[in-house]
């Protein structure tokens, strides 16, 4: 995978049925990271925060930054996760119903755990 300078590391987390790719990103400055992928979202609001998500718009795509793995809450994870699960069923036309968003968040923020280290 490609190396970033501004990012510590860069993951992908497929979804297959729905065709939508999850995009986690663990960095210490978002707004360099987004300009170094050439995101045409503006993270300087974000300077302050823990986490953020983005979405690209008519993709089926989402992107999910975190600060550096030890300082990452599972609180945070799942809070970003959701925002994805959202719009991923949102984008793909499925229903929002219990099942589908419990098994879909889980996964998710299984993965993203993972990732971060945290179990």
């Amino acid at each position: 995978m490609k190396k970033y300078k501004s990012i510590d590391e860069f993951h992908k987390v497929f979804f297959s049925v729905w065709g939508y790719s999850v995009f986690v990103i663990f960095a210490k400055d978002f707004s360099e990271a987004a300009k170094e992928l050439r995101l045409k979202h503006t993270i300087k609001d974000f300077e302050d925060t823990e986490a953020a998500t983005f979405h690209t718009t008519n993709l089926s795509e989402s992107f999910l930054f975190f600060r550096p793995k030890r300082h990452v809450k599972v609180s945070t994870i799942a809070h970003e996760c959701w925002h994805v699960v959202h719009r991923m069923l949102d984008y793909s036309g499925a229903v929002l119903d219990n099942e589908t968003v419990a098994y879909h968040l889980g996964f998710l923020v299984g993965a993203v755990c993972k990732l971060a280290g945290k179990k």
